[in-house]
């Protein structure tokens, strides 16, 4: 199996939260992954998967590493990643954010796919027209922005 591994981290929260990403050749590489990592079975048609080490509010030290993302080659788009990205959003803020007794720990979590599926549709739509007129920036770090 082989792997292009990448970490993305943001302090956004206050707190330095990492995120790993591997791209995979193929959709099997991801699926064993992911199965080797957690037991989760994907569905066979999987553009990507975000995994968690579950909730440790109040110990950011025991989430160095706060997500996994896992993608392919042949199904990375913007909206594969704003997708897989607002899952770990979401556990992030959840771990740093959100009270433990909070009614909102329903909706912050890794596993909200209604947020992430919109996410990631308005984000590929926004894109997609940004290119089009021209507009869109490659990315860069922005110069004060929290790494």
């Amino acid at each position: 199996m082989s792997a292009e591994r990448f970490t993305i981290s943001s302090r956004a929260t206050g707190i330095r939260r990492t995120v790993v990403v591997f791209i995979y050749d193929t959709v099997e590489e991801l699926k064993a992954a992911a199965f080797t990592f957690n037991g989760f079975v994907c569905d066979d048609n999987a553009a990507a998967v975000t995994q968690g080490w579950g909730y440790h509010h109040g110990r950011p030290e025991l989430l160095p590493v706060s997500a996994v993302v896992r993608m392919h080659h042949g199904m990375i788009d913007a909206e594969v990643v704003a997708h897989e990205l607002a899952h770990a959003a979401m556990g992030i803020y959840m771990a740093d954010r959100v009270c433990w007794h909070s009614r909102a720990r329903a909706h912050f979590s890794l596993a909200n796919e209604p947020f992430a599926y919109l996410l990631g549709q308005l984000v590929s739509m926004a894109t997609y027209h940004l290119h089009r007129l021209g507009a869109w920036t490659p990315a860069t770090i922005r110069e004060g922005a929290p790494a």
